[in-house]
């Protein structure tokens, strides 16, 4: 068995981080010394062929979740440490690939309502809404059969292979990512892209040297 392969623990491989977030940060590890890492945007987008926006969204998002820690210096690029994984936050509710749909329960006797108007914050005074309860109800997680998965994986131009490779693996866990039910199916996917991609990337092969001779 190789010595020589990178080790990615499973809380890092369990975090649901997007392909570009989970990029930026593998720089910033790799530039981290004592003091962090502290490359301008810049030079982060040039590395990881990304544009300046996706890489200030990626930063952001990184603090957010407690992946890394900034502090601002003026006139110079901002300092980013690492923190240990215990302190990571867990994905969030409000992330636009896991934010859940919204069924609205109409009580019995209320007039049914364009959805519109369930977001008016100050309803008129008069209107069918004003004081008529309304309840918000979230769907929760729904198990996909490998039919839809293996619609995904193409979409997202996975191999067939894959596709079985990842609901085997899920069906076997519970559909769990880490210790925590998945909540995000299209994040789950982006990172399985990733991680196939980043396996089957061409390595580049040193040319031998003859120069000393046989």
């Amino acid at each position: 068995m190789a010595t020589d392969l990178c080790f990615i623990h499973s809380s890092l491989d369990d975090a649901e981080l997007t392909p570009s977030e989970f990029r930026v940060y593998c720089h910033l590890l790799r530039r981290s010394g004592a003091a962090g890492a502290y490359p301008s945007r810049t030079s982060v987008a040039a590395v990881c062929r990304l544009d300046i926006k996706t890489v200030q969204k990626c930063l952001n998002a990184l603090v957010e979740r407690k992946f890394i820690t900034k502090q601002s210096r003026a006139g110079q690029p901002s300092i980013y440490v690492p923190t240990p994984s215990g302190q990571w936050e867990p994905h969030p509710i409000d992330h636009p690939t896991q934010t859940a749909p919204q069924v609205v329960k109409r009580v019995r006797g209320q007039p049914k309502q364009h959805p519109d108007h369930l977001t008016q914050s100050t309803p008129h005074k008069g209107s069918p809404i004003e004081g008529s309860p309304i309840k918000v109800i979230h769907r929760r997680f729904q198990r996909p059969s490998l039919d839809q998965i293996k619609l995904l994986f193409a979409k997202s131009d996975l191999p067939g292979v894959e596709a079985e490779k990842f609901f085997n693996y899920y069906e076997s866990n519970g559909w769990k990512v880490g210790k925590n039910p998945m909540k995000s199916l299209e994040g789950a996917i982006a990172g399985w892209k990733f991680r196939f991609e980043e396996r089957h990337r061409p390595q580049a092969h040193k040319q031998p040297d003859h120069s000393k001779g046989f």
